[in-house]
């Protein structure tokens, strides 16, 4: 009898099923959402001062500087003293320029993120059954009606 009982606990139990039509009361469809990143070029304008170059300044002061630097030394000594005083001539008289204030066009790339609809993912579907209502989650439109499964198994 024992043996008999044990058995019976691995008989897999068989349900069967019956299909029934209900009614669809509503459908609502289901779209995915994603982030889209659009790199974007962003330019603005740029106020810069920047200190200009005088150009007479710079060859005057290079003419004064080699005469003054030619009152000194003698021989070779002479003309290296004459470059001497035309460089730093130049120097001090290119440093008369005046400041200019420009305005530079300047660019960056800046990523925009846009939430954008995606696909359609399915349909949420309510029905009503034996004076029930339901709802799941279908991958096509339903129509009208949906077919259901009913399965019956011995209740004990």
């Amino acid at each position: 009898m024992k043996k008999l009982l044990l058995a019976m606990l691995f008989v897999p139990v068989v349900a069967q099923a019956e299909i029934f039509e209900a009614r669809v009361i509503s459908v609502k469809p289901i779209y995915g959402v994603r982030e889209v990143n659009i790199p974007m070029e962003v330019c603005e304008q740029v106020q810069i001062e920047r200190q200009g170059t005088n150009t007479a300044g710079t060859v005057l002061g290079a003419i004064a500087g080699a005469a003054i630097g030619n009152q000194f030394g003698k021989g070779s000594g002479k003309d290296v003293a004459t470059v001497v005083g035309g460089v730093v001539g130049a120097q001090i008289g290119g440093q008369g320029g005046r400041t200019e204030t420009i305005t530079e066009n300047r660019c960056r790339t800046v990523n925009r993120t846009y939430r954008e609809q995606d696909r359609l993912q399915g349909f949420d579907v309510s029905y009503e059954f034996m004076n029930r209502r339901y709802t799941t989650r279908m991958n096509s439109h339903p129509g009208q009606t949906v077919r259901i499964n009913v399965y019956h198994t011995v209740a004990e």
